[in-house]
């Protein structure tokens, strides 16, 4: 495409629409041009969508995706105006803002890293718009998106140990689980997402943007999309409780890298899809009362013997920077493998811990800025999808008081902030969460609900 010879002011929504003999959504934006239209397409061609799937539903979906995925588009330059092309299909209020508000919080980490000095309104235009949902959509079994690393894994046990059906999913890059899935026994969909293929050209103009999306925002609309085409009841993610800490301020306003994963963006994501897809289409966090700590606790006794060298939850495997992965792997080098190995540590011996990464990450001096990071003695955490200060700090006073890791009575180890003085940190308790009572029975049968002693 052609640059914008300034900075734009507009952001288009031009239209969406699904194409059920390709079985692919195509979503279309621009910056006021539409003869330089940005396409998206998610194909859902490897799955083999219901012969008639239910019609209000998959257009309310549609509209869904192709409102929260146009933010991938919109941060190059952050025009100040939304529009639709057919202002009809403009929303009304309420779910402007509600994708305005998601917008905005998950675009946090952007916004500061980018040099913003507070959190900048946006705006939806009002319209006339409000999706219908679906009295009539049917739906049975669930969909658990599968990331590779602890916490989806986590999931899935505790799902095929309550005997609850499901499908594995994931949106691209699907050949690099395919070792787990296999180990597992998992009924395994995917989604190929295409991005616009100018998007490359504008990222180089010299006055784009870059930086983090809220991205679970975006799949768990893939997601709901998914269900209305094969006729699924559930979208069960596997966010913790961790995932609602925001890494520091902007302004007077809390940013975090992970707020579409959070506990609020959950219920105001459930609100939108019952009030606007079908109140039969549930979504949910199955692990969201646990903290990493206790997830990391279950994973090493009930997935870690069956996935072996199989797993990760490095993010660069996912990075799209060029270089196709052939496998999951542990860069060693990031924020997310060293608060992994914290959290794993206490639950292995040494060896495994070691064996897993390929790498003493515990006593790499260059990891120390991290751990102090991770620790809560310098700045802010890291700009990652990791857990707590204070669960990182019990996670290193268990590490150190195991006899394993001499080392780390070198370290300094706050007391964690919640915790009473002489008090052990609760990290086995649960915390608020929405789990339905199935699956709350579930994850209780391997990981009760333990409150402090």
């Amino acid at each position: 495409m052609s640059f914008p010879s300034s900075v734009p002011t507009t952001f288009v929504f031009e239209s969406c629409h699904y194409d059920p003999t390709t079985a692919t959504a195509h979503l279309g934006y621009s910056f006021g041009d539409p003869t330089d239209t940005l396409w998206e397409i998610f194909d859902f061609s490897a799955i083999t969508p219901l012969a008639q799937p239910d019609p209000l539903a998959l257009q309310s979906a549609l509209y869904a995706l192709w409102l929260m995925a146009g933010v991938s588009y919109f941060k190059v330059f952050t025009p100040p105006t939304l529009t639709f092309r057919d202002p009809s299909l403009a929303p009304v209020p309420t779910v402007g803002q509600f994708f305005a508000a998601t917008w905005r919080h998950g675009l946090g980490e952007f916004f500061y890293r980018n040099g913003y000095d507070h959190l900048p309104q946006i705006t939806f235009p009002v319209g006339p718009h409000s999706p219908t949902p679906s009295a009539s959509f049917e739906g049975q079994d669930a969909l658990v998106p599968l990331g590779g690393g602890k916490d989806s894994l986590t999931t899935c046990a505790v799902l095929q140990h309550a005997g609850l059906p499901f499908h594995s999913w994931t949106v691209g890059k699907s050949h690099l689980l395919h070792p787990q899935v296999q180990s597992l026994g998992l009924s395994h969909h995917s989604v190929t997402r295409r991005l616009a293929p100018q998007i490359q050209s504008l990222n180089s103009h010299p006055k784009a943007q870059n930086g983090h999306v809220p991205i679970t925002a975006i799949l768990s609309c893939v997601a709901v999309l998914h269900c209305v085409l094969t006729g699924t009841q559930r979208i069960i993610y596997s966010n913790e409780a961790s995932a609602n800490e925001p890494q520091t301020t902007l302004g007077t306003t809390p940013v975090n890298h992970q707020y579409s994963k959070s506990f609020p963006f959950e219920q105001a994501f459930q609100h939108y899809v019952h009030q606007h897809v079908s109140p039969q289409l549930d979504y949910v966090s199955l692990l969201r009362p646990l903290t990493e700590l206790r997830i990391m606790q279950v994973f090493a006794q009930h997935v870690l013997p069956r996935v072996r060298g199989q797993w990760s939850s490095c993010n660069r495997n996912f990075t799209l920077d060029g270089h196709p992965k052939t496998k999951l792997s542990w860069c060693t080098q990031c924020p997310k493998c060293a608060f992994v190995a914290l959290m794993l540590g206490p639950w292995v011996s040494r060896d495994t811990l070691v064996e897993t990464f390929g790498h003493d990450l515990i006593t790499d001096p260059a990891l120390t800025p991290l751990y102090e990071e991770l620790l809560g003695l310098r700045d802010f955490k890291p700009w990652e999808c990791v857990g707590e200060v204070d669960e990182v700090r019990h996670a290193a006073a268990l590490m150190r008081d195991s006899g394993q890791w001499p080392e780390l009575t070198q370290w300094v180890i706050p007391t964690p902030d919640s915790t009473p003085t002489g008090a052990a940190y609760p990290y086995a308790q649960w915390r608020p969460h929405a789990l339905p009572a199935d699956l709350a029975t579930a994850l209780s049968a391997l990981a009760p609900d333990i409150p402090p002693s």
